[in-house]
């Protein structure tokens, strides 16, 4: 019998090794599978922080680029008030300017014009008492064409038109700084503004 408890015993220490190496295989293979699945769950998680923040990084770089856009399209509208201003404040200026200085002005730009034969003046509703019939005597004797008043005054305006047949010169101060104002707005920005 003792022979056969040694068997059972020898087998009973074979099947507790056994069983304590399957339990320590086992045991080692859930580690091992606790630890991958940890590491994939953490690097799961890093990328979505990552990718969260990336989103974070794009919209605060959106956000910067449209208050950017925002404050130089706030700066440009306030440079293109300015300059609309200083040119309404030109032309009230020229609007102001004594009757001397308004017929000299005609006067110049009249001398400039390649007519000949009979013109149409048409003088601005706010500069017409400037052009008188005396003025424009004297001015068709300096003329190499002659000038003819006309009863129509130009509403709300100041200045003066010549017409030639339909052909239209105008010399109305707003048209004149308009065209000034068109021609230099980009040059007097940079002037102004740096």
């Amino acid at each position: 019998m003792d022979s056969i408890e040694k068997i059972i015993q020898q087998m009973n220490t074979q099947a507790s090794e056994e069983r304590a190496v399957l339990e320590a295989t086992e045991k080692a293979q859930q580690t091992q599978n606790f630890e991958k699945e940890k590491l994939q769950i953490e690097q799961e998680e890093q990328q979505r922080r990552q990718k969260r923040l990336q989103q974070v990084k794009q919209q605060y770089k959106q956000i910067e680029n449209r208050q950017q856009i925002d404050n130089r399209q706030q700066l440009l509208t306030e440079k293109q008030q300015f300059l609309s201003r200083l040119f309404n404040e030109a032309l009230q200026e020229m609007e102001n300017w004594t009757e001397e200085q308004h017929c000299s002005f005609a006067q110049a730009a009249l001398l400039t014009l390649p007519l000949t034969g009979q013109q149409l003046f048409l003088a601005g509703e706010k500069t017409a008492a400037y052009f008188t019939d005396a003025w424009l005597t004297e001015m068709n004797q300096a003329l190499p064409y002659t000038l003819t008043l006309s009863e129509e005054k130009l509403v709300n305006k100041a200045g003066f038109l010549v017409d030639d047949a339909g052909v239209q010169y105008n010399f109305l101060y707003n048209n004149l700084l308009q065209d000034i104002e068109n021609e230099m707005r980009f040059e007097m920005a940079t002037y102004l503004f740096g």
